[in-house]
């Protein structure tokens, strides 16, 4: 009898095709007395299961390293910049990152911020920093959509 290990590292759809094809020709007789077939039939799909959920597992863990369902990157362009970051921060508890400055048609300076947020605080911040300047330029960014598919920094 294989261990799981053997059937993980020796798998192949042919294989398996054949030791079901066997199984079930090979235990004909055997039916009658107590279903061995049903016994071995079960730990065979047992492995198949186990890979799946293998497979599934190293998926979902992939994703979830990116980060990108959870954090979101929050990017504002304001002529209010100080307001609007002494705002978050006292909200959040978090100090937003000042990435530069430039001058608007107006003549006025136009300064950004960028700020690591969690999804659920998107509309709280946005009406936040709406309610503070209405002509704020507002981006609520992916992690994957700045960082590259990779996600990392």
């Amino acid at each position: 009898m294989k261990t799981l290990k053997e059937y993980v590292w020796d798998w192949d759809g042919v294989g398996l095709g054949q030791q079901a094809l066997f199984t079930l020709t090979s235990y004909e007789t055997e039916l009658i007395d107590g279903g061995s077939v049903l016994e071995h039939m079960q730990e065979t799909s047992t492995v198949a299961a186990y890979v799946i959920a293998m497979a599934t597992a190293l998926y979902c863990v992939s994703r979830l390293s990116k980060r990108s369902s959870i954090v979101r990157i929050l990017r504002v362009s304001s002529c209010r910049i100080v307001e609007i970051s002494e705002a978050i921060t006292s909200v959040t508890g978090r100090r937003a990152v000042l990435l530069g400055s430039k001058s608007s048609n107006k003549g006025l300076p136009v300064q950004t911020l960028r700020l690591e947020i969690y999804r659920l605080e998107e509309v709280m911040l946005y009406d936040l920093i709406r309610a503070i300047d209405q002509e704020a330029d507002i981006e609520i960014l992916s992690v994957t959509s700045l960082y590259g598919e990779s996600g990392s920094r």
